[in-house]
């Protein structure tokens, strides 16, 4: 059980490794409308884990290279303030190293992701990187459109 926001960081990239890789190899051999309505279930149920139970996430997306990965993306570092969390990674990959910055809250002793943000290279400004609120759809979509280069290198990436 992660008991602290690093462990919750940690077991959220390594659960969305598994489902992210899982999924893009299921989109091989499936429908595409088939494979977008497994992956949204699949991923509410990974949602499920690291959210607040009355949490409610944006559509899915997902690609030949996972987002997110603890055998490569590095805790940089940990702020806590009273009940409230900042962890910041990056994410070492062959084209480019983002950094994220994973907010969190905890509530009754137990650390939820809230937001994931994707820090870009111009000053701090943040885009979500994961479907992961629904406060930040526009967002999503310049995050997406700056992984297209890196995705027509790398192969697919697929989105609701």
């Amino acid at each position: 059980m992660a008991n602290t926001p690093e462990q919750v960081v940690i077991a959220f990239q390594h659960d969305y490794k598994i489902w992210n890789d899982q999924t893009f190899q299921q989109s091989q051999t499936h429908d595409a409308k088939d494979i977008m309505q497994l992956a949204q279930k699949s991923w509410n149920e990974l949602l499920k884990k690291y959210t607040a139970p009355d949490f409610k996430g944006e559509p899915v997306a997902f690609g030949s290279e996972s987002s997110h990965d603890p055998e490569q993306e590095k805790i940089l570092s940990t702020k806590i303030t009273g009940d409230n969390a900042v962890v910041t990674t990056r994410l070492s990959q062959q084209y480019y190293s983002p950094v994220y910055e994973y907010q969190l809250f905890r509530d009754s002793n137990t650390w939820y992701l809230s937001q994931i943000f994707w820090l870009m290279k111009t000053g701090n400004t943040r885009a979500c990187n994961a479907p992961i609120t629904h406060k930040c759809l526009v967002q999503r979509v310049i995050t997406f459109i700056s992984g297209l280069t890196h995705a027509y290198n790398s192969g697919k990436v697929y989105q609701a």
